[in-house]
């Protein structure tokens, strides 16, 4: 307008930091105005010419190249004495000049370990980080052998897969982030079989080496025993909690495994 005090102002979301092309549609009838002046972010930039269009409902457009922050910023145009014509804003539109380069985010599932053991049917503790760098976190899809089991919208990014069966699995966690870029990170697991208590009538005869696991089937370590009263005390001394563990033997020729559960004594 003519107003020495009239101004306008808008915010705007540039996504990298950098020099853009705005670009602000007008329309001047009585002639040009040189009288505004453009601020960015608080600090003048330019005094452009809003130069002489046919009519009102005549529009042109006027260039300028501003310099802009990663994220909000404040584009306005202030008079800086009265003018002799009023000038109609009808919109700005800014175009980056710098080279927008998308960045994925980051994940990777920090539960379980890669090459874990667990028995059927087992429940599996799952969880992953993820971030990123310019942006934030949308959600993050969990996978396995290619088949979707979960989604996590919100951190933390974590759940209990239940009743999983025997057999090999691929867990991929893939995170999206507020651009539509991904990233994964695979890891590989194994399900065993399900379990029974042990006899001493189960147990091989001679010294045997067995692997020993909690029961979520991570491996802990392995003993020598000879009977089952041995073997009870071989897991109490190795690992010095009562409860129930799960041992797995090989026969004489190492071309069967046997799976059992035994309860060591308090």
């Amino acid at each position: 307008g003519t107003n020495s005090a009239a101004r306008i102002r808008d915010t705007v979301k540039a996504p990298v930091a950098g020099e853009y092309t705005l670009e602000t549609r007008y329309s001047v009838a009585g002639g040009n105005v040189t009288t505004i002046d453009l601020y960015v972010n608080g600090t003048k930039v330019a005094t452009p010419t809003f130069s002489k269009t046919a009519s009102d409902g005549t529009f042109a457009i006027n260039t300028q190249t501003v310099t802009l922050n990663a994220g909000v910023n404040v584009i306005m145009f202030q008079a800086n004495a009265t003018g002799a014509y009023s000038v109609i804003f009808d919109n700005i539109v800014l175009t980056s000049t710098t080279p927008v380069v998308a960045t994925p985010p980051t994940v990777s599932i920090t539960s379980p370990a890669t090459t874990s053991s667990f028995t059927a049917p087992a429940t599996i503790s799952i969880a992953a980080t993820a971030t990123d760098a310019d942006g934030s976190v949308s959600h993050i899809d969990f996978f396995s052998n290619d088949s979707l089991i979960h989604s996590e919208w919100t951190a933390p990014y974590e759940f209990d897969w239940t009743d999983v069966t025997a057999g090999d699995y691929t867990l991929r966690a893939v995170a999206y982030d507020n651009d539509g870029n991904t990233a994964s990170d695979t890891i590989q697991i194994k399900v065993e079989g399900s379990v029974r208590v042990m006899s001493a009538l189960e147990l091989q005869t001679g010294p045997v080496t067995y692997q020993v696991f909690d029961l979520q089937g991570r491996v802990l370590g392995s003993v020598v025993a000879s009977d089952l009263l041995s073997l009870r005390n071989e897991i109490q001394k190795a690992f010095a909690k009562p409860g129930f563990y799960i041992v797995r033997s090989f026969s004489a020729n190492g071309s069967s495994i046997q799976k059992v559960m035994i309860e060591p004594k308090p």
